[in-house]
């Protein structure tokens, strides 16, 4: 049975009468987008690698939109460049890319806000980079 089919409610394994309920609800979600994009995500402050797979995407007839899904920061070492480029970029090409947080940017800005309480989960998690 494949990950899609007991998403869609289809299921082989016995369900309480609650888990019942929810698998004949019928499956909604739109599979296909309008349009085609490119998702990103876990560059964890890796620059080069960002910037190269963005050279691939640039020199693509159609440029679709970029969406980086987050966890642009920790583990690696250049965060704040990561970080940089994609402010640069926003404010270059608008909604053409798209940065959205993720949990170490949650993680970093908890950090931020309450250093004593979150500081240990962050660095734990790559925020010494």
């Amino acid at each position: 049975m494949s990950l899609l089919d007991r998403i869609r409610g289809r299921s082989r394994r016995p369900t309480s009468p609650s888990r019942k309920a929810e698998a004949s609800i019928p499956f909604t979600a739109q599979i296909e987008p309008d349009a085609p994009f490119f998702a990103i995500g876990d560059v964890h402050g890796c620059i080069r690698q960002l910037g190269d797979l963005l050279v691939k995407i640039e020199k693509l007839e159609d440029v679709p939109q970029v969406i980086c899904v987050g966890d642009m920061v920790d583990r690696g070492d250049d965060s704040a460049a990561v970080l940089n480029m994609m402010r640069r970029l926003n404010g270059e090409f608008g909604d053409l890319v798209l940065s959205l947080k993720g949990n170490h940017e949650a993680m970093m800005l908890d950090f931020i806000d309450d250093p004593e309480r979150s500081g240990d989960r962050w660095l734990r998690n790559g925020g010494l980079q």
